[in-house]
Order: structure tokens, then C-alpha cells, then sequence
């Protein structure tokens, strides 16, 4: 690999792998499901593997070892980050190699390379900055990790495997929600349907097979788009998206607008670039209006939330509701919270319980949704809003000892109430 290492770069110990292979050298004649997730390719950027990091270095026309501070070269020439993806690389090799060579005791005569499915992906787009160092490229993708668009969501998916078809490619859309009901199918394995009716993804092992070019739910409907909801990040990547056919669609929330992009063109790639921005000409405005309805249609279904505004962050050029006062009622175990009139009214409230063993009266991540033995539909309830929407109310079940209010305004803040005790 390297003219320095004529015999090859040697790599160090990695428990992860070493781990791996030993789990199912374990296994023995029961079946097993291996879930080998590294913590490369990720920040912080760096290589426990010196010998690697120089045939980059001297690849990539860089002094080794390199320079301290900030790698601001464009493209992909970070020798870090080529050390971390070579390292995944092989690791995976070192997985297949051992199912290469280990016979299969439940099927003799085979190894298990022959009955083993393996999926291999990622769970985002690369990143491509951390403060000033570039640390990948995602071209001809926009964006990357923490954007909603192309470069953060398209990932790789190979998958290989008994009864899949060698050397198939499938260009529609799949989701990771996909992989757990499909993988039931192909193991044949089951789950009472009440729970398997309540999953997000489908089964796409007929399309694996080379059975089918269409992806379809339980009742033989055809999947027609995907989205996602990113209230996060920056006022930049706070967006929700919907992809259905060739479009792209994404509701701006720092903007509150929309952007459409035709990433494909009669199945052919048109602008995967994403930057050629169609939602304010005309002869798309029936798709813009088309998606969108979609799109709300399953923020709602899908109870998504936010972004909201920071109360305690100066600059957003708004006031925020203020709270004036709360109480609870012992004989009714009624919570009350009020909001100065002077300001933004509550738009939504919610009532958070908390567990006794979480004594601090300030707030707390240590709520819980089944304290003591009581049992509750969840650790978060709405709460009512009065008319004039300057108070909410909640009734607080028995057996919850402390609780407290979380509103967001008519201008968007989010905000919580200091923890009150229920007694």
C-alpha cells in the first residue's frame, strides 16, 4: 500500500473488531445478530495508526507528521480523516474474513459468509467542518451532518446476503426505519402484530431479492415520499423536508418559507447540487403547494415539535411571555401557571411530572413516566389553556410528588417553570 511499507501497513489492536469477531466466534450453532457500530469516521479527527497517517500525508502532498492547527485544504485532504475511513474499511474486511472462513454449524458445508446478511451504512452525512478545520467534502452533495439536505441524509446502504440478487442496484427511497421490519422478513422471525403495525418503515427484502422494483406497506401501497424534521442547529439548518418523485422540498422555520429543488429530471440526476431553487416559479407553485400539504400533513401526525426561541437569548427582537405566578390546589390537585398580560399570550402548554427521588427544586432532567407504582400515560401532558390565554391549568395524579409547567408563547419561546411540589 505504502512505498515506505512494501509488505503493507500494519494496523493496531481495535477492540471494537476484536470484539465482534469474538461474539460470534461464540455464538456456535445459535444464530446471532451483530450490531457493530464505530466511532469512526467522527470528531475529534484523529489516528491511533501512524503508518497510515503517513502514506496519506505523503498521498495528499502534506508533511508528516502534519502541521499543528487548523487543515483548511478543500476537498478531501484532511489525512486524518482518510486515516479513519481506511481504519472502517478495514475493519470490515477483517468481519468478512472471518465469515469467509468459518463454517456454519447449523448448515454443514457451508460457511457463513453464505448464510449471514450483512448491512453496512452510515447514520449521516459527513461532517464537513469543525471550527476551522475541514474535515470532508460531501460533493457534489450540499451541506452535510446536521442538514436536512442531500449531503446530511443520503448515506450508503450495501447489503448482502442469501437470496439477494449480486450486483442489483435500486434508486427509490429507503429509510434505516426499513432495515428492522425487513430484517424480520428475511429471518423470519415475528412480532405480535399489534407492535409490527405500529412501525414507521416497510419491508424492502422484495426488492433486495429482485422480486420487485416497488417498496409497499401493508396494504400493497406503493411509498411515494419521505421526510424529515430538523428543528435544530442553526437558523440555517432548522428545516423540515419532504423527497417525493424528483422534488425536494424544505419549510424554512428561521425564514418560515419554503425552497424546492427537481434533484432528478424523467428519473435522470437534474440538480443534486441543490441549487437551482424552484419554489417561487410559477410552473412549480401546484408542487410546492403539493409537498407542503404533505409534508404538514405528517409533521402533525408525527407530533413534531419546534423550532422554538430561547427566553434567555437577547437578539431574536421579540419580547417573551413572563411568568407572573403559580400555584397548586391540594384538595383538587390542580397546577396553575400564569403569564403577565402585558405580553405574548401561551400558545401551547404542557405539565412535566417528576419522580420524588429527584429532590432539587430547579430544573431537572430527572423526570420519570411511571413514578412509584402509579400508572401514567407519560412523563408529559398538555395542559389547558384558559380564553384569553394568559394562565394553563393541569391536574397532577396521585402518587406524583413534584411537576412543572413547559409553555411556548405566541412568539415562539420556549420556556419552563421552576419545579413545584404536589403536596
Amino acid at each position: 500500500m505504502s512505498d515506505k511499507k512494501p509488505k503493507g501497513i500494519s494496523y493496531p489492536y481495535d477492540e471494537v473488531t476484536d470484539s465482534a469477531i469474538q461474539f460470534m466466534a461464540g455464538s456456535k450453532d445459535q444464530p446471532f445478530f451483530l450490531n457493530l457500530c464505530h466511532w469512526m469516521v467522527h470528531w475529534p479527527m484523529l489516528t491511533r495508526n501512524g503508518e497510515l497517517l503517513e502514506y496519506y500525508c505523503d498521498k495528499f502532498g502534506q508533511p508528516f507528521p502534519p502541521k499543528p492547527g487548523a487543515m483548511s485544504l478543500p476537498g478531501q485532504q484532511n489525512p486524518y480523516f482518510a486515516s479513519m475511513v481506511t481504519s472502517v474499511d478495514w475493519s470490515l474486511g477483517r468481519i468478512v474474513e472471518f465469515l469467509e472462513k468459518a463454517d456454519d454449524p447449523r448448515n454443514p458445508g457451508q460457511k457463513l459468509i453464505e448464510t449471514t446478511y450483512l448491512f453496512f451504512t452510515s447514520d449521516n452525512g459527513g461532517a464537513e467542518l469543525k471550527g476551522k478545520e475541514i474535515l470532508s467534502d460531501n460533493a457534489p452533495l450540499k451541506y452535510g451532518k446536521k442538514h436536512a439536505e442531500e449531503g446530511g441524509v443520503r448515506v450508503p446502504m450495501v447489503i448482502t446476503g442469501p437470496g439477494i440478487k449480486p450486483g442489483s442496484r435500486y434508486d427509490g427511497l429507503v429509510n434505516q426505519l426499513d432495515y428492522f421490519p425487513t430484517i424480520l422478513e428475511i429471518t423470519g422471525s415475528k412480532i405480535a402484530k399489534e407492535d409490527h403495525e405500529k412501525l414507521s418503515g416497510l419491508d424492502i427484502s422484495p426488492v433486495l431479492k429482485g422480486e420487485s422494483q416497488k417498496i409497499v406497506d401493508a396494504k400493497g401501497v406503493e411509498r411515494d415520499h419521505l421526510f424529515w424534521h430538523f428543528p435544530h442547529n442553526s437558523t440555517e439548518a432548522m428545516k423540515s423536508s419532504i423527497r417525493s418523485g424528483d422534488f425536494k422540498l424544505y419549510k424554512r422555520y428561521a425564514t418560515n418559507d419554503y425552497e424546492l429543488y427537481q434533484l432528478y429530471s424523467s428519473g435522470e440526476r437534474n440538480d443534486l447540487e441543490e441549487a437551482n431553487n424552484l419554489a417561487e416559479n410559477p410552473e412549480f407553485r401546484p408542487v410546492v403547494e403539493r409537498l407542503s400539504a404533505t409534508l404538514e400533513k405528517e409533521l402533525i401526525a408525527n407530533h413534531a415539535e419546534g423550532p422554538y426561541l430561547n427566553p434567555d437569548f437577547a437578539g431574536h427582537g421579540k419580547p417573551s411571555a413572563v411568568v407572573s405566578h403559580g400555584g397548586f390546589d391540594k384538595t383538587n390537585r390542580l397546577a396553575k401557571l400564569s403569564v403577565n398580560n402585558s405580553g405574548p399570550a401561551i400558545k401551547t402548554a404542557y405539565v412535566i411530572y417528576r419522580s420524588k427521588e429527584a429532590k432539587s427544586k430547579h430544573r431537572s432532567r430527572e423526570y420519570v413516566s411511571k413514578p412509584d407504582d402509579t400508572k401514567l400515560p407519560g412523563m408529559r401532558a398538555l395542559a389547558d389553556i384558559s380564553k384569553d390565554g394568559f394562565s394553563a391549568s393541569a391536574s397532577i395524579p396521585p402518587g406524583i410528588h413534584a411537576y412543572c409547567f413547559s409553555i411556548i408563547d405566541a412568539n415562539g419561546y420556549m420556556q419552563y417553570s421552576d419545579i413545584a411540589l404536589a403536596k
